[in-house]
């Protein structure tokens, strides 16, 4: 918003972006990520959008994101856990873990949201008006 505000070009947010995806219909939605440190930021951001935000999902270590392999199987446990929380959508939260989103889709209970394409999208429609 602060750099929106300074800036004459638009400014979207992949998180923000990302948050009104997951959200839309009323869909509860969740967060699944690899990165503790960044859990209260997720939280607030997330809490400050529309819909209802049942939490953010962290994976067991952030050493994950070494091993492909290891990484989906942790990202996925998440998923799983924020799905049987009640999310009717998961936002993959990070751009560096948007190649495992891809991976997880075809195995994730509920949509999988992936920020980068959602504010990509989200800045089309922008332009387009």
């Amino acid at each position: 918003d602060r750099l929106a505000a300074r800036l004459a070009v638009p400014v979207i947010g992949i998180g923000a972006a990302a948050a009104r995806a997951a959200a839309q219909g009323g869909r509860a939605f969740a967060v699944a990520t690899t990165t503790p440190a960044l859990r209260d930021r997720i939280d607030a951001l997330m809490r400050g959008q529309p819909g209802r935000y049942l939490g953010c999902h962290l994976t067991d270590s952030p050493d994950v994101m070494r091993v492909p392999d290891a990484l989906d199987h942790a990202l996925l446990d998440a998923v799983m856990r924020a799905a049987a929380a009640g999310a009717e959508a998961v936002i993959i939260g990070g751009g560096p873990l948007a190649q495992a989103a891809v991976r997880l889709a075809p195995l994730s209970p509920v949509p999988l949201i992936q920020p980068v394409p959602e504010a990509a999208r989200a800045m089309a429609r922008l332009l387009a008006r």
